[in-house]
């Protein structure tokens, strides 16, 4: 039997200044139904996590995945308590990506980063 293999995912978006503490907020009181809605779709290990760095506002989301990515991002989109949460803090981002309106759409909203270094320590 094999061990599954968990793909490290890191994402990037710019977070607009004046919504920093409403954001903050929302995320100290994560939508329990998202939550579960990340759980079937292979988002495993220690779940996701995000990071602010205000110089740029820029804001990190990690997770670590395993599975069929493009079937289960698509799963994750087509929940309803998903896109109730995508409707609230998408107008407090700006997506790096041109053309892209949203997540959810055709152009992803996020940008995903590439892993140039990745150590396994014991």
């Amino acid at each position: 039997m094999s061990v599954p293999h968990h793909k490290p995912i890191c994402q990037l978006i710019k977070l607009k200044p004046k919504t920093v503490a409403k954001y903050k907020s929302l995320h100290g009181g994560f939508w329990l139904r998202v939550s579960f809605a990340l759980e079937p779709h292979y988002i495993v290990g220690s779940g996701c996590s995000s990071h602010y760095h205000p110089p740029l506002d820029l804001l990190t989301a990690t997770f670590k995945y395993t599975g069929d990515y493009e079937k289960d991002m698509q799963g994750i989109a087509e929940d309803k308590g998903t896109q109730r949460w995508w409707k609230v803090t998408d107008g407090m981002q700006e997506s790096l990506n041109e053309s892209a309106t949203g997540s959810g759409g055709e152009v992803t909203w996020w940008t995903e980063l590439e892993e140039i270094f990745k150590a396994e320590l014991a």
